[in-house]
């Protein structure tokens, strides 16, 4: 697994076939109705370029 450090926001993201938004915070990502903390190479793609929201 690779170290990445990724803007604080929410991002789209694609997790287990599906596309939603998740929330990264000091590069620990959360999703909404989700209480696990992922790292980033747990999604198949994060669309960093069309941030949804910075924080």
């Amino acid at each position: 697994m690779k170290k990445r450090k990724t803007e604080n926001g929410f991002y789209f993201v694609f997790f287990q076939g599906t596309t939603t938004i998740a929330r990264c915070i000091d590069d620990k990502w959360t999703m909404c109705g989700d209480e696990n903390i992922y790292e980033y190479d747990d999604f198949d793609d994060i669309d960093e370029v069309n941030c949804v929201y910075y924080c």
